[in-house]
């Protein structure tokens, strides 16, 4: 067995865990690409808490752009 096998298999034994816990994953498939081979992406996300105050709205802003700055 090969080091690229056992790496796939520790990061899949790391996925399994943190779903384990309780963690929600979420997988971005071949985002990265190094060494001449493409690289998949996980998130874990983990709620620690309920949200108990209110935020504001989001505001919006109009970018403006000078066309003297080019």
């Amino acid at each position: 067995m090969d080091a690229a096998y056992h790496q796939k298999r520790y990061h899949f034994v790391q996925f399994l865990w943190g779903m384990l816990i309780g963690f929600i994953p979420g997988r971005f498939m071949q985002c990265g690409y190094k060494f001449s081979r493409w690289y998949d992406m996980v998130w874990m996300e983990k709620h620690i808490g309920e949200h108990t105050e209110k935020v504001d709205p989001v505001r919006f802003f109009i970018l403006t752009v000078h066309l003297s700055h080019f």
